[in-house]
């Protein structure tokens, strides 16, 4: 296995199971709206690019790994549109540290608390057999719920993989 830097360009990016398992010690996964046709993500539903998460209804606990390139604030986008309708009951995001961003900007007003990934997360290549992925960017991973119970699970899992942020 080699590893090959990726661009903010390059879109499709599987999550690395490291990440995974600490999002199931979170909560059990409902949906994967970004989801590849390998489903990676252990989850309940899987909403593939020919079905297109976009114009699907989001609900309950979510895992989102939105496609990295310039489509990245689409996404964003409906996530918070279904965060803010109520079909969301907990969400946890995977998403590079774009602070400058339009999307990021309305993310930040409605997340509960964030991981500021410490180094470059490696993700896995489409071409599993293959290649790791590293980022050329930071990441972080962002919960979003209204359960302080959820909250805290979020800081047990996630405390050594970064620095984590929380709203005041």
């Amino acid at each position: 296995m080699y590893m090959i830097a990726i661009t903010p360009d390059d879109a499709e990016w599987y999550t690395p199971q490291y990440i995974l398992d600490k999002v199931y010690n979170v909560f059990p996964v409902s949906l994967d709206p970004c989801s590849n046709e390998e489903r990676t993500v252990d989850a309940q539903v899987h909403y593939t690019e020919n079905v297109n998460g976009l114009k699907q209804l989001w609900c309950g606990n979510v895992f989102v790994n939105p496609p990295y390139g310039r489509e990245i604030g689409k996404w964003t986008k409906k996530f918070l549109e279904e965060w803010n309708n109520g079909h969301i009951k907990n969400a946890i995001l995977l998403v590079p540290v774009k602070t400058d961003t339009k999307w990021w900007g309305e993310l930040s007003q409605y997340l509960s608390c964030w991981c500021a990934v410490h180094g470059r997360v490696k993700f896995v290549s489409p071409d599993l057999e293959k290649q790791t992925t590293v980022g050329t960017f930071a990441s972080a991973v962002i919960l979003f719920t209204r359960d302080t119970e959820i909250q805290f699970k979020f800081y047990a899992q996630f405390y050594n993989l970064g620095t984590l942020w929380g709203r005041v």
